[in-house]
């Protein structure tokens, strides 16, 4: 039954259940939960509530996987009372609450547009609580184990209903032209928009500084990212071909392809890396439960190779499985199926970093700077490496005067890529057939203070935007969405372009990160020796000056 539930063949899981009295078994609580969990894919959550039904009656013990199997067929199924029912249930037993737990029942609330009471709910019903060990079922997926509730999990969740509850008030007070959410077959949109606007009148623009021009700026600042500059770019090429020598035999004629910071020369030395499986037959790779049963293969091939696997990631939204590889197995690597636009996005920041040395130094150096700084990495709330390339590049194409590199996209014509029922403009101009911007007053070292000065002290919060795309000054032209009187980061996804990659940002934490830099202006106006020393120091150390 297990098998075939993960194989996405629920029926047959269901008509062994059905089996299992007339082979004289037991249907105990594994049994049931693999049933629910068939009804879960089969999409029919009053079959899941009637096996659960059935599991009470028979007077087996409830379990929490087996609620929150549950509690998942009535997310999917936007059964908001159901939910709070199971969840009422669950209290009643004592059994314990668990991250897939809050998960589904908050996912249930916001389906059905009930935002006020998942806030209620959140706050109320679930606790920081350690999760007994005798709870805990094996599997080698970790989504499907029991997990501790954590206070930040708890933050994370009430921020994403308190943005959903402004934008139902707008929509409310009629400042939104598209309606409320109110049943399952309307939902909130997946991802804010940016919808960026070019706006060429009135841009600011910064020259370089000269004080930060001089040969002394410049040594301080090559001391800094020395050992931080790559040894090795084409280590990964053997490691995906070990990779692709472990593939199962049904995907031997596919291609193992490496993205990320990796080829687009943006990455520290010894950075993680990424890969993903580009199968021959697109439809190989299509579906969770396929991609999931490729890489559990794969995991068996490298696992027999010697390779060190971990299959906690495999039960995520994007199945990923991770490896420990390189030099004492001290780096990692995500490998995924079928990422064609992870790609395409790594192969344009590619280009870009092949036009300017010095803007690689630009994004190195704040790559660093904002990791030592901790306001970077999607876990803790902040842009990660992706976003903050991208707020440089934009930087170097319309706020350094005169511009160190031009916006790729602009000068080629639109080349559609297909994906998901949505189009994607997947073009733009090599570096090779680029001349060299006429940006010679510009150093590595300038351009660094040039930054923190235009972030710190110009870039309109309110109403300005970040664009790689357009390549010059930019406005958020669906700032209507949201707050007009709260500042935040507008950051556009150059391929895909509704996507706010700043939208992750609190207001809380945009504070702090606008203090980051203006602490950064601060030090930067001392002397080019001392002054880099203070910026890069690491948050929760005493700075040298």
């Amino acid at each position: 039954m297990g098998a075939c539930e993960k194989a996405s063949q629920w029926q047959v899981a269901l008509d062994l259940f059905e089996a299992m009295p007339q082979q004289r078994l037991l249907r105990d609580v594994v049994g049931v939960g693999n049933a629910i969990c068939a009804m879960t894919k089969g999409g029919s959550w009053q079959g899941a509530l009637q096996l659960l039904k059935t599991m009470q009656q028979e007077a087996v013990e409830l379990d929490t996987v087996v609620c929150n199997s549950c509690l998942s067929a009535c997310a999917n199924a936007a059964r908001w009372q159901e939910a709070l029912d199971l969840l009422k249930l669950m209290t009643d037993k004592k059994l314990p609450k668990t991250t897939p737990t809050c998960n589904s029942v908050v996912r249930a609330l916001e389906s059905g547009g009930e935002h006020r009471r998942a806030v209620a709910v959140l706050l109320h019903e679930f606790v920081d609580e350690e999760v007994p060990d005798e709870c805990v079922r094996p599997s080698m997926f970790r989504t499907a184990r029991p997990s501790q509730i954590t206070s930040q999990l708890r933050r994370s969740i009430a921020e994403r209903l308190e943005r959903h509850l402004d934008f139902a008030f707008q929509s409310d007070s009629g400042s939104i032209a598209s309606p409320r959410p109110r049943g399952p077959e309307q939902t909130l949109p997946p991802r804010p928009v940016v919808a960026v606007a070019a706006k060429e009148v009135g841009s600011t623009q910064i020259a370089p500084c000269p004080f930060w021009c001089t040969e002394e700026a410049s040594q301080a600042l090559e001391a800094l990212l020395a050992p931080l500059r790559p040894s090795e770019w084409n280590r990964e090429v053997p490691f995906a071909a070990e990779l692709k020598a472990a593939l199962p035999a049904a995907y031997s004629d596919a291609q193992v392809v490496p993205y990320g910071s990796i080829i687009s020369r943006f990455a520290a030395r010894d950075a993680d890396a990424d890969f993903s499986l580009l199968p021959s037959d697109p439809r190989q790779g299509q579906g969770r439960h396929v991609q999931q049963r490729v890489l559990v293969e794969w995991r068996r091939g490298l696992l027999s190779r010697g390779h060190d696997c971990s299959a906690i990631g495999l039960g995520g939204r994007v199945p990923v499985l991770t490896l420990r590889w390189g030099p004492s197995k001290s780096r990692t690597a995500d490998v995924t199926i079928g990422n064609h636009l992870g790609i395409y996005k790594s192969l344009l920041l590619r280009e870009y970093s092949l036009l300017d040395e010095r803007l690689c130094d630009l994004v190195l150096a704040v790559k660093r700077w904002a990791k030592l700084r901790q306001i970077s990495g999607q876990t803790r709330g902040y842009p990660g490496g992706y976003a903050w390339t991208l707020i440089c590049i934009a930087f170097a194409q319309c706020k350094a005067s005169p511009s160190v590199v031009p916006s790729l996209q602009a000068l080629a014509e639109p080349e559609i890529w297909e994906e998901d029922g949505q189009r994607y403009n997947v073009a733009w101009k090599s570096a090779e057939a680029m001349h060299r911007c006429d940006a010679a007053t510009w150093t590595s070292a300038s351009l660094l203070y040039a930054f923190f000065e235009f972030f710190s002290e110009r870039f309109d919060f309110l109403n300005d935007s970040a664009s790689v795309r357009l390549g010059c000054h930019a406005v958020n032209a669906s700032r209507f969405r949201y707050s007009s009187s709260s500042p935040r980061l507008s950051l556009e996804d150059p391929i895909e372009t509704d996507w706010d990659l700043g939208h992750i940002l609190s207001a809380q934490r945009l504070c702090r990160l606008r203090a980051e830099l203006r602490r950064a202006v601060r030090r930067l106006r001392g002397a080019p020796d001392g002054c880099l020393e203070a910026v890069f120091q690491a948050r929760g150390r005493k700075s040298p000056r």
